[in-house]
């Protein structure tokens, strides 16, 4: 009586081996973050961010970990499916650079992704095309999201439509050179509005600004 349930988990690997007839994933080729994004990616990791209040407190953000290179596979197409446990695709190689910051209480941080995107409107197509993508994504504790910076740093050479784009309604706009909280910025963007909150961005600081719907605000004072 022991063996019965080995002998049943053998017949379903069996089963599972026999039905499966989709075939491997098809690897078609590399495309990595071109130079172009990788400097216009604003931090290393190691730097300290110090910003200032309305009433000239400081918040300090630590960098949790030195910036990071990770591994990223890009499906264009899927193949074969065939039941839950049963598919293949046709996918490229690729990667992903990222950074994550902490306040000095622990309450409040930000990462930032940097990767390669397929532009879904020529995913499976013989003409191919991607772009390189930053993602900066501000919280609280982990789990209330109160402003993105969502921007494509590189085209390729291609006209991306990003209104075929994940989060197209949430690409932040450009605003240009002004003045926040009694300092001057240059080249800065803006993420559109989010619980009331505003986060600004350029790519020679990283994020600038934070703006608050009670009318506090955090500015970035100087990075150490």
């Amino acid at each position: 009586m022991k063996k019965q349930p080995f002998k049943l988990s053998a017949l379903l690997l069996l089963f599972l081996m026999v039905s499966c007839d989709c075939g491997p994933d098809v690897l078609l080729g590399q495309v990595y973050l071109t130079e172009t994004s990788k400097n216009s990616f604003p931090y290393s990791g190691k730097e300290t961010l110090i910003f200032k209040n309305q009433d000239g407190e400081e918040t300090k953000f630590y960098g949790e970990n030195s910036r990071e290179t990770r591994p990223l596979s890009i499906t264009v197409k899927n193949i074969c499916t065939n039941g839950k446990f049963d598919n293949s695709r046709e996918y490229y190689e690729s990667e992903m650079e990222t950074v994550v910051f902490f306040d000095q209480n622990g309450n409040q941080q930000f990462y930032a992704n940097l990767n390669v995107v397929v532009d879904e409107k020529t995913a499976g197509s013989d003409d191919i095309r991607f772009f390189d993508y930053l993602f900066i994504r501000s919280s609280i504790d982990k789990d209330f999201t109160f402003g993105d910076i969502n921007l494509i740093v590189d085209e390729r050479g291609n006209q991306v439509d990003v209104d075929q784009q994940p989060f197209h309604e949430l690409y932040s706009r450009y605003i240009g050179d002004t003045t926040l909280y009694e300092k001057s910025f240059e080249d800065i963007y803006q993420s559109t509005d989010y619980h009331n909150t505003s986060v600004f961005f350029n790519y020679s600081e990283g994020i600038i600004a934070y703006a608050f719907p009670d009318s506090t605000y955090l500015v970035l004072d100087r990075i150490e």
